[in-house]
């Protein structure tokens, strides 16, 4: 359990009961104070508390500046490498960090397609309790890049500036 507290053993039942025999699409979770088992893909993760909705960064993110995402979510910045990334211009006006609100749609830079976030982060295997901590970036209403994961086709060039998530949760 990787220093958190054992569960109680009405907890670890449910754990055995409800959760392990879970449906596949399912997204089964017991909690006890200091704890957490939730399941995804036939792994079981047992995990310190996630808080309910992680805290908008006031500042704005350019590229003399590594904003911390707290609670545990790791710090985002802007490579200082021009090797592939957002648009320097857009990149030098200044990023506004944002989290999912549901509905968001992005064709990322090299793929033909625009899908929605929530797709794209099941198709990266992203788990559905880190999904709503995946800091989305953004110029005015118009999200430019997902993390450190994809950029917007219209927001990438090839000698852009890329997105650096450091010290990030394991989200997948």
């Amino acid at each position: 359990l990787q220093g958190l507290p054992v569960p109680p053993r009405h907890q670890l039942a449910a754990i055995i009961a409800d959760v392990l025999p879970a449906k596949p699409d399912a997204t089964p979770l017991v909690s006890w104070p200091g704890g957490e088992a939730r399941r995804f893909r036939d792994h079981l993760f047992v995990l310190a508390p996630m808080p309910q909705a992680p805290a908008v960064p006031k500042a704005r993110l350019t590229c003399a500046r590594r904003i911390s995402l707290g609670d545990n979510l790791g710090h985002v910045m802007l490579g200082s490498q021009r090797c592939g990334g957002i648009v320097p211009r857009v990149a030098e006006q200044g990023l506004e960090i944002r989290y999912r609100s549901g509905g968001e749609m992005l064709q990322p830079a090299g793929r033909g397609i625009e899908k929605s976030l929530k797709k794209l982060l099941q198709e990266a295997a992203v788990v559905p309790w880190m999904r709503a901590r995946v800091p989305l970036l953004y110029s005015a209403d118009a999200l430019v890049a997902v993390a450190d994961m994809w950029v917007a086709e219209a927001f990438f060039s090839a000698d852009g500036v890329p997105v650096i998530w450091d010290e990030k949760p394991a989200i997948s």
